[in-house]
């Protein structure tokens, strides 16, 4: 993908700026919010006249490049460019846990694979500062900005919002203007599913004065006995709590909350499924139905046959920052399924609205869903997603267990 992306993407720029640089990616289900599905149909480039498109970056070892600035043509993106793009909008918006419309989904299906909201993004800015060194290597910043609007084909509500990112490509690579091009736009992307305004929309989530992001005001409480957060359980008896969950979007893990047979795990797990296969470490399979599932807080509650299985207890206020903790779940295949890892609390951090606990404890796919707990075996955490890439690791995100009960809309006898 990269390499038709920054051809496509290259050949865009050269339409818009005067000059180029020479160079050589559930039936059954009480749902906590109604999610909506998305589709990009546009990319426009629309830079203002005479504004500044690309320059040398300062450096000893950069070749000179001839300042470009945009000629205020407003191209619209096709090709193999725009499907690129598309692509960084559908990744950034699944990591998100957004329902994107694309030609993966189910052809046969034409009901589910409509769009509630098209997409339309403007890029407004894009100012590059691009170093050529003698080897052909580049190295370059970006700053970019994106008007965007979402359409609804219902025709009630369309919110708009503006993105900016700056990013940069250093070291030196083959391509690397290009490549921070697709950095920033991505970066852009990953902004617009993350705003407060736009999840609102797509969650129907109330947003708090202070930006984060409600529980849902209108879910009939579902009185649960949960575990009694004073006990404790030894680490290595935890993964008999936990279970692989299998939906028709592959696998992930989960946790037994109650006697009751309920199961905690994240909602991008089960999707839309109505019912999936929970396996419990023991080898013992049984059916599991989605009772309850928030997507935006990407939290699903499960209910199966436990058989004495004992749950483990949900610790409402989590540990200090620098506590050690543990990741327990089924990573990639069910061979490994009882994994244990152990790592530490890194942080509290807000992302699009939602609280989030932060570890460098090691997960993997498949881990999805699955319980983060502490010393003494309390859930603190369920696992919902994880930063990967060549530089980045022990970046791993996990919902508070008090998100999971309130978005839920749990109550606990």
């Amino acid at each position: 993908m990269g390499l038709v992306m920054r051809c496509g993407f290259a050949l865009l720029l050269a339409a818009f700026i005067a000059g180029s640089l020479a160079v050589s990616p559930a039936v059954g289900a009480e749902p906590a919010a109604a999610q909506k599905r998305v589709k990009l149909v546009k990319i426009v480039l629309a830079i203002p006249l005479g504004e500044t498109v690309m320059e040398k970056l300062p450096g000893w070892d950069c070749a000179a490049v001839r300042p470009n600035a945009s000629n205020g043509s407003r191209p619209t993106m096709t090709g193999p460019a725009f499907l690129s793009f598309e692509a960084m909008v559908r990744d950034a918006a699944i990591e998100q846990n957004i329902a994107y419309v694309s030609a993966s989904d189910d052809l046969f299906n034409q009901s589910s694979s409509n769009p509630d909201y098209d997409v339309a993004g403007v890029i407004t800015t894009n100012h590059e500062k691009v170093c050529v060194q003698s080897n052909g290597l580049q190295r370059a910043t970006v700053d970019m900005t994106v008007e965007w609007q979402l359409f609804s084909v219902l025709g009630t509500q369309n919110p708009m919002t503006s993105t900016s990112a700056s990013v940069s490509q250093d070291p030196a690579v083959a391509g690397g203007a290009s490549l921070a091009l697709s950095k920033a736009f991505k970066a852009n992307a990953e902004k617009l599913w993350q705003s407060p305004e736009v999840r609102r929309n797509l969650f129907g989530a109330a947003v708090a004065e202070d930006g984060v992001i409600a529980p849902p005001k209108d879910l009939t409480p579902l009185k649960i006995t949960l575990a009694d957060t004073s006990g404790s359980t030894p680490i290595n008896d935890t993964p008999a709590s936990t279970v692989q969950i299998r939906s028709g979007l592959g696998t992930g893990s989960g946790v037994l909350i109650s006697r009751d047979g309920y199961v905690v795990t994240a909602a991008h797990v089960v999707g839309d499924a109505p019912r999936v296969k929970v396996r419990w470490s023991d080898g013992a399979e049984f059916d599991g139905e989605v009772v309850r599932i928030n997507a935006g807080r990407d939290v699903a509650l499960i209910r199966t046959e436990s058989r004495g299985r004992t749950p483990l207890p949900l610790l409402i206020s989590p540990p200090d920052t620098g506590a050690v903790v543990y990741a327990v779940g089924a990573p990639l295949d069910k061979a490994l399924q009882g994994t244990v890892t152990r790592g530490v609390l890194s942080g509290k951090p807000h992302m699009g609205g939602y609280l989030f606990l932060q570890s460098d404890v090691s997960v993997n796919p498949g881990n999805s869903g699955g319980p983060l707990v502490d010393e003494r075996g309390r859930v603190v955490g369920v696992t919902s997603r994880g930063i990967r890439g060549p530089v980045v690791s022990g970046l791993n995100f996990f919902i508070p267990a008090a998100d999971v009960i309130s978005f839920l809309g749990l109550t606990p006898n």
